[in-house]
Order: C-alpha cells, then sequence, then structure tokens
C-alpha cells in the first residue's frame, strides 16, 4: 500500500472516531444533563412558587400615632413658667415630626420620604416641664 491509501484509512477511521465521540456526548447529555434536576411534584401548577402573587390595590388608611420627646428650650430668666405657653416656646425652637417634611431638599428618592413625612395632623399636643 501506497501512502495516500494509509492517509484515506486514517482519515475514515478518525472521521468514524470523531463521530463516535460526538454521538456519546449527545447521550451523555441527553441521559444526565437534561436541565430539569427539579424534586419530584415541583412542576404542579399548585405549588406555592408557581402561582402568582395577586394584584395589589390601594386603599386609605387613617392613622393615629403619639410620640413623646425631651427638649431643651430656653425661656427668660425672670418669667414664671405658668405664665409661659410651652407648646409655642417647642413649636418655635424645635422642628416636629409634622413640618420636618419642610427642611428636606426633595432630591431622587427623598420626594417618597418628603410625601410621607407632610400632611400630618397634630391630634393633641401637650408639654409639661420634666
Amino acid at each position: 500500500m501506497n501512502i495516500e491509501t494509509y492517509k484515506q484509512k486514517f482519515q475514515a477511521i478518525k472521521d468514524l472516531y470523531d463521530s463516535k465521540i460526538i454521538e456519546l456526548q449527545k447521550t451523555f447529555l441527553e441521559e444526565n444533563m437534561d436541565n430539569y434536576n427539579f424534586p419530584l411534584g415541583s412542576d404542579n401548577e399548585q405549588a406555592p412558587w408557581n402561582k402568582k402573587d395577586p394584584e395589589k390595590k390601594d386603599i386609605d388608611v387613617y392613622v393615629s400615632i403619639t410620640m413623646s420627646k425631651s427638649f431643651t428650650i430656653q425661656i427668660p430668666e425672670d418669667s414664671d413658667i405658668e405664665d409661659i405657653d410651652l407648646n409655642y416656646e417647642v413649636k418655635q425652637q424645635h422642628s416636629l415630626p409634622q413640618n420636618a417634611y419642610k427642611n428636606i431638599q426633595p432630591v431622587g428618592n427623598m420626594r417618597k420620604v418628603i410625601s410621607d413625612l407632610s400632611g400630618w395632623y397634630v391630634d393633641d399636643m401637650t408639654t409639661i416641664v420634666d
């Protein structure tokens, strides 16, 4: 046999070998890599992870919050505490929650924060001396 015959036989064997390797790879992938490695029954549409979350709807609610905080305020030295409107002095000297939105710049996500902070009403306010 001449060299060309050997080359042709070698090429035929190589082609057969390559086709068998490809066939084995496909078989392995089909048997072992099916991309469906989920627990038995997980494809059931009644499974919680297959259910869609219910749509959300808007409802109006009324919120009443009672808050307390100690402050230091300044009053004239020669004044009698009973003669001072302590609520007025606190409002003048400190930022209270219902007015906090007025001191925030509306930038980015702060618009939502400002919206949440605005519109609060004081149901009752009492100021006493500690």
